[in-house]
């Protein structure tokens, strides 16, 4: 609770554009996280920028409320949606990335 009045006191005198960049900012720490546990193989950097550049407004919103708790079920599954996207293949392709499987599909 403490975390989230500092939180509002912090956002009250920013502008749409610092809370764009905070949201985001927030999200891509969460799908860093939902990244290296799915995909371990994967490149990290290109695949974050391909996964920001993928993702709808309001999955970024949810994996930004994430931030503080990390990566849930919820989290995971948006990722899973972001991936398999064929705009988020096609970015990785232009980044010469291969997609591995998930980790949770490996035996």
């Amino acid at each position: 609770m403490r975390v989230l009045l500092i939180l509002g006191i912090a956002l009250a005198g920013c502008s749409a554009a610092d809370l764009d960049r905070l949201t985001r900012d927030a999200a891509r720490s969460v799908l860093s996280r939902a990244l290296l546990a799915e995909y371990p193989a994967l490149a990290l950097e290109p695949a974050l920028d391909c996964a920001m550049q993928t993702a709808t407004t309001r999955e970024i919103d949810a994996l930004a409320g994430d931030a503080v708790t990390g990566p849930d079920e919820a989290a995971r599954q948006t990722l899973a949606t972001i991936m398999s996207r064929p705009a988020m293949g096609d970015c990785l392709t232009q980044r010469g990335v291969a997609t591995p499987a998930p980790a949770s599909y490996r035996t």
